[in-house]
């Protein structure tokens, strides 16, 4: 699956939204969420647990059949996540009894604020 997704800096402690395309890598069409049950994205903390969005929770779907969502971290969330350089995070989407992992590596820089 190919996925286009812009490359992202982040400043902790800012909101912001990130864009994402999904496309089959060998027919170029869109990876339909139609019939999408769960979607989870998952970001590293620096405790280094898990920061989960969802459906419920920070994950809207675009275009179910464009295969475009948008996931909204929240300014409590950027300030959570592990700062540095080149950062990645998964998406696992579930559609019937079919889970997809999509991983998205080396997208974003986190960054600490310069003042507080």
């Amino acid at each position: 699956m190919n996925c286009t997704s812009t490359l992202y800096t982040i400043v902790a402690g800012e909101d912001k939204e990130i864009d994402i395309l999904l496309k089959y890598a060998d027919s170029e069409k869109p990876f339909n969420l139609s019939s999408a049950s769960s979607i989870k994205a998952k970001f590293l903390k620096a405790d280094n647990t898990i920061l989960e969005k969802t459906l419920l929770n920070g994950i809207t779907i675009i275009s179910a059949e464009g295969g475009m969502l948008k996931i909204r971290l929240e300014d409590t969330d950027t300030s959570l996540l592990k700062t540095g350089e080149e950062m990645s995070f998964e998406l696992e989407i579930v559609i019937g009894s079919d889970t997809t992992i999509v991983q998205f590596e080396k997208v974003f820089s986190i960054k600490q604020r310069l003042f507080v």
